[in-house]
């Protein structure tokens, strides 16, 4: 298991740097270290991509809202990994540094 950490994306709610775990070829990323996390696929190249659909309220009078999603696409390698976060009302670019384990 890997992990990057760095500052979350200034539109996201929520406090708290952003986690990205990669495990295997398959990662999880906390944009805000918080409740929601976003699951995805990493590539043998490090490719990074996921998504995790919104259910939204529904809306007045019982009609169905537009389904929405938050998106993430990007590379990491051994020293870093960068980013695209894209929620609704919300695009950035995150630069995460690899955090080494401490052995104390």
């Amino acid at each position: 298991m890997v992990r990057y950490t760095g500052p979350a994306p200034a539109c996201a709610r929520g406090e708290g740097p952003a986690t990205l775990t990669r495990h295997g070829t398959g990662f999880a990323l906390a944009p805000t270290d918080g409740s929601v996390v976003i699951d995805g696929t990493v590539a043998p190249d490090g490719t990074l991509s996921g998504t995790l659909a919104l259910r939204p309220a529904k809306l007045p009078g019982g009609k169905a809202p537009t389904p929405q999603a938050i998106t993430v696409s990007g590379h990491a390698d051994a020293v870093s990994a960068t980013v695209a976060y894209t929620a609704p009302g919300c695009s950035a670019t995150l630069t995460l540094a690899r955090v080494h384990p401490s052995l104390l």
